[in-house]
């Protein structure tokens, strides 16, 4: 995913529960990004948490992902990689997703363990070229820990 539609959260600990135990994974070029999400974590949430750093070998990372996938009690993702593979297992999963393909590639309404977290809005099935320029992909800019909070019963 590019960075563009990467969005940091305000608070990185909203709604965090201390009995979680957090793994961030993600390509070589979304480490830094993962740091800083990691870096806003209070510390004692830092303290159990882990970032996993992908493998030279792509098929390691893939085996790795599927079996990091598999074992979750909660997927949260912006990518539908893993969605599908989260999917596939059962396992919860909340996919962060904007409106560009909004009808085409998600909702998957035969995910029943899948969860969109999404900010709706009129310029839904844009195709990714966003009126908003100034504000790059701004359903997902709007999609904030806290709303998702407010709608969602976790």
């Amino acid at each position: 995913m590019g960075s563009r539609k990467i969005r940091l959260p305000c608070k990185a600990s909203c709604g965090y529960s201390p009995q979680l135990n957090i793994l961030f994974i993600g390509s070589p070029a979304e480490q830094e990004i993962i740091r800083k999400i990691f870096d806003l974590l209070p510390e004692e949430v830092q303290k159990k948490a882990k970032i996993r750093t992908p493998d030279q070998d792509k098929l390691t990372s893939i085996k790795r992902l599927m079996s990091d996938c598999k074992h979750a009690k909660l997927v949260l993702t912006n990518d539908t990689g893993p969605m599908h593979i989260a999917a596939k297992y059962g396992v919860k999963t909340l996919c962060m997703t904007g409106g560009w393909h909004w009808g085409v590639f998600s909702p998957c309404k035969e995910y029943k363990s899948v969860e969109f977290l999404h900010h709706k809005m009129s310029c839904y099935g844009c195709g990714g070229s966003c009126k908003y320029g100034s504000v790059p992909f701004k359903c997902l800019q709007e999609l904030t820990a806290e709303k998702v909070l407010l709608e969602k019963d976790f």
